[in-house]
C-alpha cells in the first residue's frame, strides 16, 4: 500500500477528515477495489471504522446481500435515515463507507459531508448521483467536499474532452449548490 500513490492520497485525505470528525463516502468502480481499499485502510488507518458494500469472494468480489448493506447505511448515516431504522437496532458507528454506484443513487448519506470519487465514473451525470447522497437538507449549513481523483489526460485527447466534461458538470453543480 505504501507503494500506491493513489491510494496514500486517499488515507491523506481520509486522515484529514477524520480528525475533522467527518464522514467519508468513497465510491469505485470494481468491486475488487472496494475490497482493496478496505483492506489498506484497515492497514494503514487501524483505527478507521470502515463499511464497506462489497465482501471479498475467493479471489473476486461481490456485493452484500441488501439486507446487510441497509443495516451498515443506517449506522454510516442513522440521522439521515432516522425514520427507517427499525426499533431495537444497535447502531455501530462508521467513519467511511465503501461502495460501488450500485449505491449511488436513492438512498441517503448526508451525515457524510465528504464524497471521494476514487474512480473517474464512466460518465458526468454518476458524479452528480454520487454527489447528490450528501447534498441535501441538512439540520445546518454546512460546507460539502466533492473529490474526483484522475488520472493526468495531457496525452490522451479523449481522456482530455471527457474530463473538461465533468469539469464543466461539477462547475455548474457548484454555482447551482450555493444559492
Amino acid at each position: 500500500y505504501q507503494e500506491d500513490e493513489k491510494f496514500m492520497a486517499l488515507c491523506h485525505y481520509i486522515r484529514q477528515f477524520h480528525q475533522e470528525r467527518r464522514k467519508v463516502v468513497v465510491y469505485v468502480e470494481r468491486r475488487t477495489t472496494a475490497v482493496y481499499l478496505e483492506q489498506g485502510l484497515t492497514q494503514e488507518i487501524p483505527h478507521l471504522r470502515v463499511a464497506n458494500a462489497v465482501r471479498q469472494v475467493n479471489r473476486g468480489a461481490r456485493l452484500k446481500e441488501f439486507e446487510e448493506v441497509l443495516e451498515l447505511l443506517f449506522d454510516f448515516a442513522p440521522e439521515a435515515n432516522a425514520d427507517k431504522i427499525p426499533d431495537g437496532h444497535c447502531p455501530q458507528p462508521y467513519d467511511v463507507f465503501l461502495t460501488t454506484d450500485a449505491y449511488g443513487a436513492g438512498i441517503n448519506l448526508q451525515d457524510a459531508s465528504v464524497i471521494i470519487s476514487y474512480d473517474l465514473a464512466w460518465t458526468p451525470d454518476i458524479l452528480i448521483q454520487r454527489a447528490g447522497r450528501i447534498l441535501r437538507f441538512w439540520r445546518h449549513p454546512r460546507r460539502v467536499h466533492l473529490y474526483v481523483f484522475v488520472s493526468d489526460f495531457r496525452e490522451d485527447r479523449e481522456g482530455m474532452q471527457q474530463m473538461n466534461g465533468i469539469n464543466r458538470r461539477l462547475e455548474s453543480l457548484t454555482r447551482r449548490s450555493q444559492h
